[in-house]
């Protein structure tokens, strides 16, 4: 995929050719449905790998995860044109404001390349309040990312998964313990309020056929799981 950098500022070499918001071309995938993680982990229990569900859960938390990645991008002064990645190329439009002020808001973005554009303002509202916003789980969705695409078997790719949804954000902010965890970043993936995503990963089925790295990813998550949290009991979405 070719990769272009342009100024958020610059004028449309094509002359605005395709004149017109495109906030409506700013799509992200949605988070993964519980069900089928379940599902999975049943099978997994069972000794049984369903190549096409695994692919399918993998697939759906893959572009999950880039979305996620895409919105932290863009909340740091990177906005990549949705337009352009349509086609196959990657087209930076470089941000002048770095937070949601009223006047940063208002900021318009345009695409030197192709002429797609919409303000910062709407943008920020794509992603608002969507799970979408990182945060400190970052490196865990670029591993998952790599580990994914590394993967070679089933069974590698389920491992991938289970180690994502068992992952955590830590907390980045001034004078925090270094590597504290602050929430599981399966919050941002699957889909569910905080504590229904606590609820449902304790409900998980692991039998006598799980993997011994499983076990060992299931044992450090049950460790680090932050008490604030640990003793809620909540009933996963219908």
């Amino acid at each position: 995929m070719k990769s272009e950098v342009f100024d958020g500022n610059a004028e449309n070499n094509d002359g605005d050719a395709r004149a017109g918001n495109g906030i409506s071309e700013v799509v992200w995938a949605q988070p993964v449905r519980w069900d089928k993680i379940r599902r999975l982990y049943e099978n997994d229990a069972r000794g049984v790998v369903d190549e096409m569900l695994v692919e399918d859960v993998g697939l759906a938390l893959y572009l999950r995860c880039r979305s996620i990645l895409t919105v932290m991008a863009a909340a740091g002064g990177q906005v990549a044109c949705p337009r352009c990645e349509r086609e196959g190329v990657t087209s930076t439009i470089v941000r002048i404001g770095k937070d949601n002020s009223a006047a940063s808001r208002a900021e318009e973005l345009r695409c030197a390349r192709c002429g797609w554009w919409t303000t910062w303002g709407q943008y920020w509202q794509t992603y608002r309040n969507r799970q979408l916003y990182g945060a400190g789980g970052v490196e865990a969705f670029r591993t998952f990312l790599a580990g994914f695409d590394r993967a070679r078997s089933a069974r590698d790719k389920v491992h991938a998964i289970d180690r994502l949804i068992h992952s955590f954000h830590y907390n980045l902010k001034a004078g925090a313990k270094e590597h504290t965890p602050s929430r599981p970043a399966a919050a941002n993936v699957i889909e569910g309020s905080l504590g229904e995503v606590v609820a449902f990963l304790d409900q998980l089925t692991y039998g006598d056929a799980v993997t011994e790295e499983m076990r060992r990813t299931r044992a450090a998550y049950e460790e680090r799981l932050p008490h604030t949290w640990a003793g809620a009991r909540y009933s996963p979405p219908k």
